[in-house]
Protein backbone atom coordinates (compact mmCIF):
# COMPACT_ATOMS: atom_id res chain seq x y z
CA UNK A 1 0.00 0.00 0.00
CA UNK A 2 1.17 2.71 -0.88
CA UNK A 3 1.72 6.59 1.11
CA UNK A 4 -1.22 8.00 -0.93
CA UNK A 5 -3.71 5.02 -0.96
CA UNK A 6 -3.24 5.27 3.28
CA UNK A 7 -3.90 8.43 3.16
CA UNK A 8 -7.28 8.59 0.96
CA UNK A 9 -8.43 4.96 2.96
CA UNK A 10 -7.53 7.21 6.41
CA UNK A 11 -7.57 10.95 6.06
CA UNK A 12 -9.01 11.39 9.18
CA UNK A 13 -5.74 9.84 10.44
CA UNK A 14 -3.35 11.24 8.14
CA UNK A 15 -4.88 15.28 8.90
CA UNK A 16 -4.64 14.71 12.53
CA UNK A 17 -0.88 13.29 11.86
CA UNK A 18 -0.01 16.50 9.52
CA UNK A 19 -1.11 18.52 12.27
CA UNK A 20 0.60 16.79 14.84
CA UNK A 21 3.70 17.36 13.25
CA UNK A 22 3.21 21.08 12.55
CA UNK A 23 2.54 22.09 16.43
CA UNK A 24 5.54 19.72 17.21
CA UNK A 25 7.57 21.66 14.78
CA UNK A 26 6.23 24.80 15.75
CA UNK A 27 7.44 23.86 19.26
CA UNK A 28 10.82 22.84 18.40
CA UNK A 29 11.22 26.14 16.84
CA UNK A 30 10.47 28.06 19.84
CA UNK A 31 13.19 26.10 21.99
CA UNK A 32 16.06 27.81 23.24
CA UNK A 33 19.26 25.81 22.37
CA UNK A 34 19.88 25.78 26.03
CA UNK A 35 16.28 24.24 25.83
CA UNK A 36 17.36 21.95 23.31
CA UNK A 37 20.29 20.34 25.13
CA UNK A 38 18.59 19.91 28.21
CA UNK A 39 15.97 18.26 25.92
CA UNK A 40 18.31 15.77 25.01
CA UNK A 41 20.35 15.46 28.11
CA UNK A 42 17.03 13.91 29.08
CA UNK A 43 16.52 11.68 26.32
CA UNK A 44 19.82 10.14 26.89
CA UNK A 45 19.30 9.54 30.71
CA UNK A 46 16.13 8.14 29.74
CA UNK A 47 17.85 6.00 26.98
CA UNK A 48 20.51 4.39 29.32
CA UNK A 49 17.33 3.78 31.70
CA UNK A 50 15.98 1.56 29.30
CA UNK A 51 19.01 0.17 28.20
CA UNK A 52 20.27 -0.42 31.81
CA UNK A 53 17.34 -2.07 32.39
CA UNK A 54 18.20 -5.07 30.20
CA UNK A 55 21.23 -7.09 31.06
CA UNK A 56 21.04 -8.49 27.17
CA UNK A 57 20.83 -5.04 25.79
CA UNK A 58 23.05 -3.29 27.65
CA UNK A 59 26.01 -6.53 27.35
CA UNK A 60 25.23 -5.79 23.09
CA UNK A 61 25.40 -2.29 23.22
CA UNK A 62 29.08 -2.08 25.11
CA UNK A 63 29.88 -4.72 22.74
CA UNK A 64 28.60 -2.48 19.34
CA UNK A 65 30.36 0.30 20.99
CA UNK A 66 33.72 -0.89 22.30
CA UNK A 67 34.28 -2.70 18.29
CA UNK A 68 32.97 0.70 16.87
CA UNK A 69 35.42 2.28 19.06
CA UNK A 70 38.54 -0.27 18.52
CA UNK A 71 42.02 1.59 17.54
CA UNK A 72 45.35 -0.28 16.36
CA UNK A 73 48.65 1.46 16.10
CA UNK A 74 49.89 1.46 12.87
CA UNK A 75 53.67 0.59 11.64
CA UNK A 76 53.84 4.39 11.63
CA UNK A 77 53.12 4.81 15.27
CA UNK A 78 50.09 6.78 14.22
CA UNK A 79 46.36 4.84 16.16
CA UNK A 80 44.40 4.45 13.70
CA UNK A 81 40.07 3.17 14.13
CA UNK A 82 40.20 -0.39 13.06
CA UNK A 83 37.82 -1.41 10.18
CA UNK A 84 35.51 -4.51 9.87
CA UNK A 85 35.63 -6.98 7.37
Amino acid sequence: MSESESEEEFPDVARAMESRDRYRRRLRRSETPADRLERFRELQIRAFQTLRESPSGWAHFLRRNYRKRRMKRGNDGVWRPVTDP
